[in-house]
C-alpha cells in the first residue's frame, strides 16, 4: 500500500477528475433545482447524490474535492444568500 500524495504532488489527471466531477456534480445539482416545485430552493429530487456515490466509487478519495466545489458552487449559484443566519 502507498503513502497518500500530498496537494503538493497532485497530478493532472487527479485535477482533471477533481474539476470534471465539479462540472457534472453542478450540472445534476441544476437538474434537481430545476425539478422543484414550492421553492425554487427545494427539491425533492437531487441527482447528485447517486452522481456523487458512483464518482467516489470509481475514482477514490481524488473524486471528494470535485464533490465538495460542485456542492458549493451550486449553493452559492442558488436564490438565497450563501450565509444563512
Amino acid at each position: 500500500m502507498s503513502p497518500p500524495r500530498s496537494l503538493r504532488a497532485l497530478r493532472g489527471a487527479d485535477a482533471l477528475v477533481v474539476f470534471g466531477v465539479a462540472a457534472l456534480y453542478l450540472a445534476f445539482a441544476k437538474l434537481g433545482l430545476a425539478l422543484a416545485i414550492e421553492a425554487p430552493q427545494v427539491t425533492a429530487v437531487w441527482p447528485p447524490t447517486g452522481f456523487a456515490i458512483a464518482a467516489v466509487l470509481r475514482f477514490g478519495w481524488r473524486s471528494v474535492p470535485g464533490i465538495l466545489l460542485g456542492a458549493f458552487v451550486a449553493n452559492a449559484t442558488a436564490d438565497e444568500p450563501l450565509l444563512v443566519p
